[in-house]
């Protein structure tokens, strides 16, 4: 028995990432069994700006005060502090910055209560590396997931916390299964530079036209279509830019807000992070553009929208709270019943493929599909019409030329079969679908050609089992 060569990558890069959650997991539970012996009182020291912001303010100087004692501390850069061991009491907490007022609050501290449990932490640190390793063992997209986490961090925690180092580090680790799956299981004819002419540069760009359509069919609703084969290459910088200027501008505008540690940048970023692995430089030359592809950033963005609306909701009179409540109700209505309708679409591939099929007319792709349904149905005249603008819609498309060819032979039409599914073969000699369907139409022409009949097999390369059985099958038809 003999194994795959990139075999090799994967059960080394599993026992890495499972070592790398060990190793993390342990070195989590060390940090955090340190919190047992007492509370960490942790936190920022912050203001409120005239702009009605939140902004943490570095090199303050805290006293924790409980009767006669008192512990001091120093804010950091972030403008972080932390309080160790604390015993459970009554404390006061005071706040000095230099151009700013003294603050103080009271705090209690209840016995037996702790920052964080280190059995808890670390049952919590393992279930989220295991998670992110099934993910990056389920989806290529999941590459960015650990930036995601430490972006979180960075914005909603003030900083990325030194207690979930470990998290960081096991989560960081999957990249290794990643890296080890994507050289096991490579797509040569589907995912790669040069591919269909495809170069970095032009799939940059032309994404920026498909993020465009994106974010239209996200606000519109529609039309839909179930696959966007056929999309046009954009060549020119000039020619996007008014696709590319919002995008660039919406991405600096998210670093910018990430960088000051603004909530609405994390659902931003989370949206940039999901498209950017398949919408970015890397050519899916298949596949350009994906609806399927918004699932998870048109999430964070809903997150954003109804978090967003809520605040603005509560600021709002009695009467603009209806207005708003009117509002939401009527587009819940139109959005349902556009669901609705698509919903009911996925209830017959021949319905499908046909609604694709006008939506996107110069898809070669949709064309074969919407062809295969016609022929399972009888419809044979049809579909062999849509086989041949699929043909002349991309030339290249094997399977538009081996329906092609597997209808004409049903047909009758065996010489132009023939032509059909040699090139089926040229384009893709790894499918042994051609040969079967190239034998018997050889078999049923063997008598008036059987010089030809003779000759093909050899010039044949591979496995002819295929071959072979349709030749059979077509001189046992032919009589």
């Amino acid at each position: 028995m003999t194994t795959h060569p990139r075999t090799q990558y994967i059960l080394p890069a599993v026992l890495l990432s499972v070592l790398a959650i060990l190793i993390f997991s342990d070195v989590g539970n060390a940090q955090d069994v340190q919190t047992e012996a007492g509370t960490i009182v942790r936190g920022a020291v912050a203001t409120k700006g005239p702009d009605g912001q939140s902004y943490n303010i570095p090199a303050a100087t805290l006293k924790l005060k409980r009767g006669t004692q008192v512990a001091e501390t120093a804010a950091n850069d972030a403008g972080e502090y932390e309080f160790p061991k604390l015993a459970p009491g009554e404390y006061t907490l005071e706040a000095a910055a230099e151009g700013f007022k003294m603050s103080s609050k009271n705090i209690a501290i209840r016995a037996g209560e702790t920052i964080a449990d280190a059995r808890a932490v670390r049952r919590w640190t393992i279930a989220a590396i295991v998670a992110c390793a099934l993910g990056m063992g389920s989806k290529q997209t999941m590459v960015t997931a650990p930036v995601v986490v430490w972006i979180w961090d960075w914005i909603f925690l003030a900083a990325p916390q030194r207690t979930r180092r470990a998290l960081y580090g096991g989560l960081a680790a999957t990249w290794i299964l990643l890296g080890a799956l994507v050289a096991y299981e490579r797509w040569p004819t589907s995912i790669g530079f040069a591919l269909e002419g495809w170069t970095p540069w032009t799939y940059l760009l032309t994404q920026t036209t498909v993020i465009a359509h994106y974010v239209r069919l996200a606000i519109l609703g529609g039309p839909l279509a179930l696959d966007y084969d056929g999309w046009p290459m954009a060549r020119s910088a000039i020619a996007v830019l008014p696709y590319g200027l919002p995008l660039l501008a919406m991405f600096g505008l998210t670093v910018w807000g990430v960088v000051r540690r603004r909530a609405w940048a994390f659902p931003a970023a989370v949206w940039f992070g999901a498209l950017a692995p398949s919408s970015s430089i890397l050519p899916l030359a298949t596949e350009i553009a994906a609806g399927r592809r918004m699932y998870v950033p048109l999430a964070a963005m809903a997150a954003l929208a109804v978090v967003g609306g809520y605040a603005l909701v509560r600021r709002t009179s009695a009467a603009g709270r209806a207005i708003a409540v009117a509002a939401l109700v009527g587009v819940t209505a139109v959005y349902g019943s556009m669901t609705y309708a698509r919903n009911a679409l996925f209830a017959s591939e021949e319905r499908l493929w046909k609604d694709t099929v006008e939506q996107r007319p110069s898809n070669s792709r949709a064309r074969v599909n919407y062809a295969m349904s016609l022929i399972a149905a009888g419809e044979l005249s049809s579909a062999e019409e849509h086989l041949r603008e699929a043909v002349r819609l991309k030339e290249t498309n094997a399977q538009a030329h081996l329906n092609l060819g597997a209808v004409l032979c049903r047909i009758e039409k065996f010489n132009e079969c023939v032509q059909q599914l040699e090139r089926a073969l040229s384009l893709d000699p790894r499918d042994p679908e051609p040969l079967a369907n190239l034998g018997e139409a050889y078999g049923a022409l063997a008598p008036s050609d059987p010089i030809r009949y003779r000759i093909f097999p050899l010039s044949l390369f591979g496995t002819r089992t295929a071959l072979t059985r349709g030749l059979e099958r077509g001189a046992h038809a032919s009589g």
